[in-house]
């Protein structure tokens, strides 16, 4: 069982750098393209990361179904990606998709390569993944990025990717079994 005093034994890092954050969706689409679909992304766990075009509205937008990533002005998948590059539509035309999400993505890579936690609940079906990695946010308070993945074929595939405040009981809820977790020395 987690308690708040594991929690609080993970360091919170800065933002690296190097990351800028996105303004608008069309910015957003273009990094992912450009820095994170085509690229050989590692994580700690010997399963390669699969990533498709699609997977861009997996990490920006909220919810399941057929309404995450749906754009009522797009016939199809390629037209709302079309629509998107043009910059006809914006974060609230886009099913599901908040700002913070397409701000946050350029962290996806960095939570998945040097998380301080990977971690799974065995009992949910489908079984989830979850990359767990604690930033440094506004007045030091620390927030932790997570990044959701699914195990389909042994590969990994992105599922979700938000901020939370960590608690104890989320943990016990989300990933009470441990895959993997960062030496904090």
């Amino acid at each position: 069982m987690w308690n708040q005093v594991d929690i609080d034994r993970w360091q919170s890092e800065l933002k690296p750098l190097n990351i800028q954050s996105n303004a608008c969706a069309r910015d957003a689409l273009a990094y992912y393209r450009q820095y994170i679909l085509n690229k050989n992304l590692t994580c700690p766990l010997a399963y390669p990361i699969e990533l498709a075009q699609g997977h861009f509205f997996a990490l920006c937008c909220r919810g399941s179904g057929g309404r995450k990533g749906w754009i009522t002005a797009a016939k199809n998948a390629e037209d709302a990606f079309a629509l998107i590059e043009a910059g006809s539509v914006e974060v609230d035309d886009i099913g599901g998709c908040e700002f913070r999400r397409i701000r946050d993505l350029p962290l996806f890579p960095d939570v998945v390569h040097s998380p301080h936690l990977v971690g799974r609940n065995p009992a949910k079906c489908p079984p989830k993944i979850f990359f767990l990695k604690r930033y440094v946010h506004g007045e030091n308070e620390p927030r932790a990025k997570v990044a959701v993945m699914h195990l389909v074929n042994d590969k990994l595939r992105p599922a979700s990717f938000y901020s939370l405040t960590l608690t104890p009981k989320w943990l016990n809820q989300n990933a009470p079994e441990i895959l993997w977790k960062k030496n904090e020395g």
